[in-house]
């Protein structure tokens, strides 16, 4: 991948705390465009009745790793859409290292849009972790 390795020392640096973040999906380097996460594994609701708020549920949820990435000529978009149990890993530049395993392609089948060369992928699971790399 074109440049994907040349800003990772800033990863976790003091000084910047957005911006640039490194993605792999079973230990292949993905070029980042975008990335969101979520380590949440569950989903809080209100529970409304006719006299008023009743309380909380709580129903189970997978954590996601998502990004849109740049195709290239070596990566294979079907491959990536059937990847079960893998491992996700998304470094932040806020000094985050947010991982999953076991994680599974979530969603519909990746579209490439060609013009930029990008498409989109959603990994979920179980199990993703969100660690502080970087002391305050």
């Amino acid at each position: 991948m074109s440049g994907s390795t040349a800003y990772n020392s800033y990863i976790g640096s003091t000084d910047i705390v957005a911006g640039i973040a490194s993605l792999t999906i079973d230990g292949e380097v993905m070029d980042v465009i975008t990335a969101t996460y979520s380590p949440a594994d569950i989903t809080i609701e209100t529970l409304y009745g006719l006299n008023g708020i009743q309380g909380l549920s709580g129903k189970p949820r997978a954590g996601f790793i998502s990004a849109q990435v740049r195709d290239h000529g070596n990566l294979s978009v079907a491959t990536i859409c059937a990847k079960r149990s893998s491992t996700v890993v998304l470094e932040t530049a806020a000094g985050k290292t947010v991982s999953g395993t076991g994680m599974w392609f979530a969603g519909d089948p990746s579209e490439v849009e060609v013009a930029e060369g990008v498409f989109n992928v959603r990994f979920e699971g179980p199990n993703v972790n969100e660690v502080l790399t970087r002391s305050v």
